[in-house]
């Protein structure tokens, strides 16, 4: 007869080759036939959970802790199995009792723990755990990314840095990782163009360069290929949709999709290209072969090094022609990859040293906002009614830095009637709103003047560009998709030209749409101009009325004038 401990090893394996079926039958024969025993409805209920018989799995999880209620492994799979369900206080209570227990606890628990407490929004506690992971297994990349996700979203860019670069350096400078710190090098305040093009040319260093695949394309149609995970509800999306009806006129185009998720927008934008396909799941040379085939002629990268790009794949050049748009506002740092589209305003010609693509300039701006998006239509000046000047941002809390906040609270300070209106997806917890609320107190304002909403649904986020009076640009980093937003919907845009592409973006919106008082030179000038303005209500409400009007003709949303700049300039360099 088999020892139990080899009975045991047979069903951890069977386990590991996803055999789940047959772990089920045989733990259930044991526990009938044997004895009853703690790791085996481990085991079992491991089995159920991947069969998605939860209730079943939770029954034998439970039954397990009943024989050895300090089990390491039960209390850490039955946290787990609460995890998925959503149920996180529950998870945490296992989670913790593991750790209270055991005197060996590994670092998945308290990893596990991290992630269930950050689900809560009690990111401190979340904090500590992932320190304590960290402390037990320092080689474990996940615990970095964690750490410097988290710290990141309490606005701890440089300790942020530090975590993610000690990711980098563990996974022995993995290309997405690398993408993630190079985005986030961007919330830095000042932004280091010198550092950010240092990291730039490192990763081109590293990227796998094949330049021997190049060919000579003939045919009827030039052929555009789009590469993005972001074909959906998603500021790419937003800039391409109506721009697609024009490009298949001229053009072949095709998808290259990197992500799983498929949305109203999605199902909109994919009949219009002539061809779709899902490259989420195939490696670089798969997709590679396959944009080779469709004999593209411009492949677009869509991404830049935000999440789910593929720039290793670009890095290959399976087209003779690459451009970078949209979806990163500086360089990839590719050479291979050719051109980035850029506007006047963005960048000049000085900035080229910063930048391994060549520019290609369009006339007015660098992207074209989908005007078939708008239902909802502006609205009269919220301070008519309100006799107070509300302020607003509905930017990520990663762009309001320490001078971001300074400058924003002397405003307030100077007019203390006004209030502050800021809507963004991480003040839905409580702990960020407070922290927010703390950040200003600090510099004098009164939780009074604040208004502090989390995320909403597109058309409820629409309407609350109406109650704002003045939208106030963030920098270095500035705003991107909320400033087309807002302008769409009326409402001015003070903002603080910088000395970078991502600091330019208010800039480059206001110059479009004739507001060039509206554009400060520095933090003084920025305040002072706040204070004039709100003083004169008249003012507003007519600079509204014209913005309604300036809008719908300028390159921001005429989507058949910024077609004819972009096609003009696609033929230029083929």
């Amino acid at each position: 007869m088999k020892k139990f401990e080899e009975i045991q090893n047979e069903l951890l394996l069977l386990l590991k080759d996803k055999n789940y079926e047959e772990v089920e039958k045989k733990s259930l024969d044991i526990l009938k036939s044997i004895a009853e025993n703690s790791s085996v409805f481990n085991i079992l209920g491991l089995a159920q959970v991947h069969q998605k018989k939860f209730f079943e799995a939770e029954e034998n999880f439970k039954k397990g802790l009943r024989l050895n209620p300090k089990d390491l492994a039960l209390n850490n799979s039955l946290g787990n199995l609460y995890s998925r369900l959503g149920e996180h206080q529950k998870a945490i209570n296992y989670y913790k009792k593991a750790a209270l227990t055991n005197h060996n606890v590994s670092s998945e628990i308290f990893n596990n723990l991290g992630n269930a407490q950050r689900e809560l929004g009690l990111f401190l506690d979340s904090l500590k755990s992932y320190k304590k992971a960290i402390n037990l297994n320092k080689n474990a990349l996940q615990y970095y990314l964690n750490c410097s996700s988290l710290l990141a979203n309490l606005g701890k860019i440089p300790l942020a840095l530090i975590f993610l670069k000690k990711a980098l350096i563990i996974s022995n400078y993995r290309s997405d990782i690398y993408s993630t710190y190079l985005g986030l090098l961007l919330y830095n305040n000042p932004i280091s163009l010198k550092k950010i093009k240092f990291e730039l040319d490192s990763f081109d260093n590293l990227s796998i360069i094949n330049s021997n695949h190049i060919i000579t394309n003939k045919n009827p149609k030039i052929r555009l290929g789009f590469v993005s995970a972001d074909l959906r509800n998603h500021p790419v999306g937003f800039f391409l949709f109506d721009l697609l009806n024009f490009f298949k006129k001229d053009f072949d185009i095709y998808a290259y999709y990197n992500h799983k998720i498929e949305d109203d927008l999605t199902r909109k934008i994919k009949p219009l290209f002539h061809k779709w396909s899902v490259i989420t799941e195939k490696n670089d040379d798969f997709a590679f072969k396959l944009i080779k085939e469709d004999k593209i002629d411009i492949l677009f990268d869509l991404s830049g090094h935000t999440i789910k790009n593929r720039l290793s794949l670009f890095a290959q050049k399976p087209a003779k022609i690459q451009i970078t748009w949209a979806g990163w506002l500086m360089s990839t740092g590719l050479k291979k990859m050719d051109f980035i589209i850029v506007d006047p305003h963005v960048v000049s010609e000085h900035d080229k040293i910063f930048f391994s693509e060549k520019f290609l300039f369009m006339k007015d701006i660098w992207c074209c906002y989908s005007n078939n998006l708008f239902k909802i239509k502006p609205k009269e000046l919220p301070a008519l009614k309100n006799k107070y000047i509300t302020f607003g941002s509905f930017n990520s809390l990663l762009k309001l830095n320490n001078e971001v906040i300074k400058v924003w609270s002397e405003i307030l300070m100077k007019i203390p009637t006004s209030k502050l209106f800021l809507k963004t997806e991480m003040l839905n917890y409580e702990f960020i709103r407070d922290r927010i609320l703390n950040r200003f107190a600090r510099n004098g304002v009164k939780k009074e003047q604040l208004i502090l909403e989390g995320q909403s649904p597109r058309d409820l986020m629409f309407e609350c560009y109406n109650k704002i009076d003045i939208a106030l640009d963030p920098f270095p980093y500035n705003g991107g998709t909320t400033s087309f937003e807002l302008s769409k919907m009326a409402v001015p845009l003070l903002t603080k030209k910088g000395d970078s592409f991502v600091s330019r973006c208010g800039y480059s919106l206001n110059k479009n749409l004739a507001m060039d008082e509206w554009i400060a030179k520095n933090n003084n000038d920025y305040i002072a101009k706040a204070i004039t303005f709100s003083s004169d209500i008249n003012y507003l409400s007519n600079i509204k009325s014209e913005l309604a009007q300036r809008v719908n003709t300028s390159s921001l949303f005429d989507t058949n004038k910024f077609y004819k700049n972009f096609k003009d300039c696609l033929l230029n360099i083929i």
